[in-house]
């Protein structure tokens, strides 16, 4: 499919009182301005290397500028037409080209044909740390992946720290801070380590330096806070997004953008009691509860605003008690006020691998397997399938996938006690089995395979984790052990690239490096481009024209925002303006923005590609194939100047 045409580029400036406008200038193919008398003007376009894409934070791109030239002291009309004497700046075919390197890019790349299109590349935003609790020590470990070496152990607070009485539960943000539990406290330690704050005041960041360097609890200044949450903790999920944007495209062929809040949410499962509390992961100040639809032993979460918990199921509608696995999902991004406290449970069940679907829009659901599974650990893939560790003995892992239309539930029986479980980028599912070794999984067929040298008492595997180098990290549950498992490029092809031996038992089967909800989020491919309209004058920026391509599933949001200064830009909002397919080109951007408009002389938009999770995808993992990813080809702007005067 087409988008927009290069007729539409110039028309109409509308919707802004201007006062002098330039009396006429035309477009020319190298993108200058020439006046009425043919005379020259350079609106050639210069880039620099950019900052994070992230919504809200300055970039240092430099703009596809445009310079006005002489004002006359003709005044127009308000709203007069600029037909196609407006000057028009152009990114893309026939224009600067895209650059991924030097604006803010996140996920994209750009195509032979010069388009912007999706990486192919697997992503990779992870802070370069993994945090293992050393269980029987009542410590955690801050590893840096990429050297393998220990930076830091802290104690964490707790109450009887010995004989396996250590940390309980352990989750970790996307800048790398960990949230661990010890029974029924809760701590958050910062990342930062020796650019922690010195909070008391000494001129000195007092905190550990490694291994050997550990503090009294609450003496250590990347400790920042303490929560008690009233019972044992049994799993923690931190929930980071940034405030998103999701595209409805109705029936008639329209679209709308709907702004998704951020969640900064830390969620808590403890072992008596079947509420969830929500804390703030900046303070550990209890925010809300929800009600658990099954008793919590792991947490996960996935792209769509999904809690994920693995549970026993609730008793059968006979009293008939059993140790049966439950999944249970909370729709957290309804969880308003209250009302994931008070919503009731939907029980969906499953038939092998058939399973009802009336619960699919429920806010909170019970998701009975059957009796034949135990509740291990969790995990989402970034196709939003949910996978299950089964640490029975006949066990192995489960594959729940809550957007099939009919075989939901598949298993792959490996007759072993799955306990740790994550999946990565590329497409493989990897599970940890005490003694029996640690074993790969193809994420579409199921075959399995054994990492050779894993078995055997003396490497009993609990722990299982992704970072973001696309490694696999295994940690033991009773020694000082940790291996790093480079998966190699086929099934049976993962080997032992690593081990560090100074940690003290990790008994925890959960994700310690925070890449499982990064992976799930599947966050779109982003890409940020500054113009700047008329640095002497006042700016009445005209339309947004484009010419794009969407395959079946693929599309794009565009947001917008404007400033007067390029410093106020950086911090100004981001304004939604045009979602393909639905959108039609060019769009009056003086009348954008929910009827806000964009006024300043400094304008940037960000482009959000995304593809459908069920799209093409190389070798079964994350990655796109460009021939499912939508292409932006090229982006105009034309704008009208008036003097400062």
């Amino acid at each position: 499919m087409r988008m927009g045409t290069q007729a539409g580029i110039g028309a109409v400036c509308v919707g802004v009182a201007l006062a002098g406008l330039l009396p006429g200038c035309s477009r020319d193919s190298s993108l200058g301005l020439r006046d009425e008398a043919g005379r020259r003007s350079s609106i050639m376009p210069r880039t620099t290397e950019a900052g994070p894409p992230d919504p809200g934070v300055p970039d240092e791109s430099q703009p596809i500028t445009g310079a006005a030239g002489a004002a006359s002291d003709e005044v127009p009309a308000t709203n007069a037409s600029c037909t196609d004497d407006c000057p028009v700046l152009q990114a893309g075919a026939g224009g600067v080209p895209f650059d991924v390197h030097g604006n803010a890019a996140r996920g994209v790349d750009v195509g032979l044909d010069g388009a912007l299109v999706l990486s192919s590349a697997a992503p990779s935003a992870g802070s370069g740390l993994i945090w293992i609790a050393n269980t029987a020590a009542g410590t955690v470990s801050k590893v840096d992946t990429a050297t393998v070496t220990e930076l830091a152990r802290y104690a964490v607070p707790g109450d009887d720290l010995v004989d396996d009485d250590g940390p309980t539960a352990l989750s970790v943000d996307r800048a790398g801070n960990a949230y661990v539990a010890v029974g029924d406290l809760v701590s958050m330690f910062s990342a930062a380590g020796p650019g922690c704050a010195d909070r008391n005041g000494d001129g000195i960041v007092t905190t550990s330096r490694g291994p050997d360097d550990v503090l009294l609890p609450g003496r250590d200044e990347c400790l920042m806070w303490t929560a008690d949450v009233g019972d044992d903790a049994t799993a923690l999920l931190i929930q980071d997004s940034d405030v998103g944007f999701e595209l409805t495209t109705s029936a008639e062929g329209s679209s709308a953008i709907e702004r998704v809040p951020a969640q900064r949410t830390l969620w808590v499962g403890t072992a008596s009691s079947d509420a969830l509390q929500l804390l703030d992961p900046l303070t550990g100040r209890l925010l809300d509860t929800a009600h658990a639809p099954v008793p919590v032993h792991a947490l996960a979460t996935d792209g769509r605003g999904n809690l994920w918990i693995s549970g026993a199921a609730a008793a059968t509608d006979d009293d008939t008690a059993i140790a049966a696995a439950a999944l249970g999902r909370v729709d957290t991004r309804r969880c308003l006020e209250g009302a994931c406290a008070v919503a009731p449970v939907c029980t969906t069940r499953c038939s092998t691998s058939i399973c009802e679907t009336a619960c699919d829009d429920a806010v909170l659901e019970r998701i009975e397997l059957g009796p034949a599974t135990l509740p291990g650990g969790l995990t989402v893939d970034c196709h939003q399938r949910v996978w299950l560790a089964d640490p029975s003995d006949s066990g192995g892992v489960l594959r729940y996938d809550p957007l099939a239309s009919e075989a939901r539930l598949t298993s792959a029986t490996m007759a072993f006690p799955a306990q740790g479980i994550a999946v990565d980028a590329a497409g493989s599912v990897w599970s940890s089995a005490a003694a029996t070794g640690v074993f790969r999984v193809d994420a579409d067929s199921l075959e399995v395979a054994k990492v050779v040298g894993t078995g055997g008492m003396d490497f009993s595997w609990r722990g299982v984790a992704i970072d973001d180098a696309g490694l696999v990290w295994a940690v033991h549950p009773r020694e000082t052990l940790a291996m790093v498992i480079d998966p190699g490029a086929s099934l049976e092809q993962a080997s032992i690239r690593n081990r560090i031996s100074t940690l003290g038992g990790a008994a925890l089967a959960t994700d310690m490096t925070g890449m499982q909800g990064q992976l799930a989020a599947r966050e779109p491919g982003t890409y940020r481009q500054r113009f700047t309209g008329c640095e002497d004058g006042l700016t009445a920026w005209g339309e947004l024209d484009w010419d794009a391509e969407l395959p079946e599933g693929a599309s794009v949001i565009m947001l917008g925002r404007s400033a007067g200064t390029p410093e106020a830009l950086g911090a100004a909002q981001w304004l939604p303006l045009a979602g393909l397919p639905g959108t039609g080109a060019p769009l009056d951007l003086a009348r954008a923005g929910d009827g806000a408009g964009l006024t300043g002389a400094h304008l940037e938009l960000e482009m959000r590609l995304s593809t459908d999770p069920r799209g093409r995808r190389l070798g079964g993992g994350c990655m796109v194939e460009e021939a499912s990813s939508p292409r932006i080809r090229r982006l105009s702007l034309s704008f009208r100047c008036a003097p400062s005067d």
